[in-house]
């Protein structure tokens, strides 16, 4: 209980720290000026995450007449962090019982195999504090039984580096951070930075896999997966988003701005809800498949490496002298 206190209270006073922005940098995450435009690949991503939704969602009036939210906003209401996170959690974030592949972690320490170490590559000192384990309030990715048995397999044997949690959660893709009444923004905007690098680093750490299948033909390791993440830093009566992609060198994490949005203004809020929904139909339709047709190559390649491990260790002429046999008794 004692260590655990103690982690938690470092992980946030680093966090916290006014020079940890420069940490980020150290280890190659940085946020990306408002007037540089992503990548065309990462512009398509937020339109697609940004289109209206044709399921019916909350009125004006639904909105304006929501005294929990208002309460959130300190009119009559402490908007602790608690309060945040309840409210949330409770009308915007949809429930994750009916989408069998989700898995949701809440307070997770993500593992430490996730975290970039990048100072050394960049030129910088080895020995500097570097990322701080993130902790996200909310992190969505999958669950390890919504894998086929052959992938679960793979997983088991060559894929630890592909979990984010202890919780067997897997290759997340939007995480959440929640402040209340009075929290810093500058800190929640470094703990999306942090958490969203962790997930980019998963997510390559597969792409990079599938590349690596020298068994296989060149045009059977083209498909990749989407290694862009997302996070989302809510306070009580304010949110924003980001997305978070690998730079091309392969080392540094670029940290986009997306949209920000005020809970008063009604617009804002239903299109807050429409992202969100938007991302995790993202997350549970298009990247999973992507993810699924990954791992299918990896389990056929290592398939192919067992079938010639085995090959190898067959004494020689095994298999001819069975044949001769075999025509003896025929004559």
């Amino acid at each position: 209980m004692v260590d655990g206190v103690i982690e938690r209270t470092l992980t946030r006073g680093r966090v916290e720290d006014t020079i940890y922005r420069h940490t980020l940098s150290r280890e190659g995450i940085t946020l990306r000026p408002r007037n540089e435009s992503p990548p065309a690949t990462i512009r398509e991503l937020i339109q697609k995450v940004g289109r209206r939704r044709s399921s019916p969602g909350p009125t004006d009036r639904d909105i304006v007449s929501d005294r929990d939210l208002e309460g959130l906003q300190g009119h009559f209401g402490s908007g602790l962090k608690k309060d945040v996170q309840k409210y949330f959690q409770g009308k915007i974030f949809p429930p994750i019982n009916g989408r069998r592949p989700l898995a949701l972690a809440t307070r997770q320490h993500v593992l430490g195999h996730a975290i970039p170490q990048n100072s050394e590559r960049l030129g910088g000192p080895g020995d500097m504090p570097g990322v701080s384990p993130p902790i996200p309030d909310l992190l969505y990715g999958y669950r390890f039984r919504s894998f086929t048995p052959l992938q679960q397999d793979f997983l088991v044997e060559k894929g630890c580096g592909l979990q984010a949690t202890r919780s067997q959660q897997y290759l997340p893709f939007f995480l959440v951070h929640f402040k209340g009444e009075g929290g810093i923004s500058r800190v929640s905007t470094n703990e999306c930075m942090g958490g969203s690098a962790c997930c980019v680093n998963i997510t390559e750490r597969l792409n990079r896999q599938v590349q690596a299948c020298s068994s296989l033909p060149s045009a059977a390791r083209t498909p990749s997966v989407d290694g862009a993440t997302f996070s989302m830093a809510v306070h009580n009566n304010f949110a924003r988003l980001f997305v978070t992609w690998q730079r091309e060198d392969g080392i540094g994490y670029d940290v986009g701005r997306v949209r920000e949005f005020a809970f008063h203004n009604t617009t804002n809020y239903i299109e807050l809800r429409m992202y969100i929904l938007n991302i995790i139909d993202w997350g549970c339709g298009e990247r999973l498949q992507q993810v699924n047709a990954a791992l299918d190559l990896l389990v056929a390649e290592s398939r192919q490496e067992a079938t010639a491990a085995r090959k190898t260790r067959e004494p020689p002429g095994v298999e001819s002298g069975s044949s001769s046999s075999r025509k003896r008794l025929r004559r």
